[in-house]
């Protein structure tokens, strides 16, 4: 009887509660339009899901083979870690790797699905999701250093698993790039959305880099069959090659105008397999070169500069909040 008259005062209580608390909208829900509004573009088609925080497994479409691997949620993150940051790295910047690398797998599970790959959960193509090796794949990249460096990702990796970054209480969506341009890209400039937390910031020490600049060139016969095989815009040919030019405030392209169609850099960047969004172009009678600068995307954060920023006394947390910006570094609970 004493637990009756408990359970009525406890949902007398609810309904009370309910009748006052008003039906507002989430202050979040604008972020979370932009978010899948990235998405989209980032990743084809989304699918909502419910948000999920942590996993014990994870389903991996291994791309090469068009097979689907499942995988325990630390030897994923080796794995991940080893194909997408170089074991020569800083601690520092390993252990904000991981960070970045788990987050980003929260924010894939929740936010971006791929009908194709439906079974799988993430994509080991860095070119979609992010790069992924098994044991067999670092042992080949590796050799007689295989146990040096497994061990030396796994203690890194473990000492920050369980911590994501966080906004407005989600996981974000951290994606990185090898190499800037000499400062990070607004996700704007590159997938045409906007995030809060991934806006264009600076990236010391990413000029330092030998690959920071490269270059392209083709013979204009070379340019005009690409562009042929290229059939998502309607190019007039009797028009000049190059026509008026987009350029971003650093002074790269942002779109051209290629026989009458403008294209944009990264579309660009595809067409002609350039490292980064980021180039100048020079056309004359017989050739055609791109000055490319950087390696990637430009969004989030730089691999390069992370390595950079440990180097000089910087610790994984500060590296992350200054490529994510307002954002946090939570501790999942255990």
């Amino acid at each position: 009887m004493k637990t009756y008259f408990i359970l009525t005062a406890v949902l007398y209580l609810i309904m009370m509660l309910s009748a006052v608390i008003p039906l507002t909208v989430s202050e979040t829900e604008s972020d979370k339009k932009t978010v899948q509004a990235v998405a989209t573009v980032y990743d084809s088609e989304n699918k909502e899901r419910e948000p999920e925080a942590s996993c014990e497994n994870i389903k991996v479409f291994r791309h090469y083979d068009k097979s689907v691997s499942t995988v325990e949620i630390h030897d994923y993150l080796y794995g991940a870690v080893a194909a997408e940051m170089p074991v020569s790295f800083h601690d520092e910047a390993i252990k904000a790797q991981a960070v970045a690398s788990y987050t980003f797998t929260l924010w894939i599970k929740n936010n971006a699905d791929n009908p194709s790959e439906e079974l799988s959960d993430v994509s080991d193509d860095p070119k979609k999701h992010q790069g992924y090796l098994d044991k067999q794949q670092m042992k080949d990249l590796w050799g007689d250093d295989f146990d040096i460096n497994y061990n030396r990702i796994k203690k890194l990796v473990d000492s920050v698993y369980g911590e994501y970054i966080s906004y407005n209480n989600e996981p974000i969506m951290a994606v990185f790039h090898s190499l800037s341009p000499g400062c990070t890209a607004d996700a704007s400039d590159v997938w045409k959305s906007s995030l809060p937390y991934l806006k264009s910031t600076s990236a010391p020490g990413d000029k330092l880099s030998p690959d920071y600049i490269s270059t392209v060139s083709i013979s204009t016969k070379e340019f005009l069959e690409k562009v042929k095989s290229c059939k998502d815009y309607n190019f007039d040919f009797s028009t000049p090659l190059l026509g008026k030019t987009e350029k971003t405030e650093s002074g790269y392209i942002k779109t051209a105008e290629i026989y009458s169609s403008t294209i944009d850099s990264s579309h660009l960047r595809s067409l002609f397999n350039l490292k980064s969004p980021f180039f100048t172009l020079e056309i004359n009678k017989t050739t055609v070169t791109f000055t490319v600068y950087g390696h990637g995307h430009g969004v989030g954060m730089s691999q390069y500069s992370a390595d950079y920023m440990a180097r000089q006394s910087s610790d994984y947390k500060q590296i992350l909040s200054h490529f994510y910006n307002g954002t946090e570094i939570v501790k999942e609970e255990q």
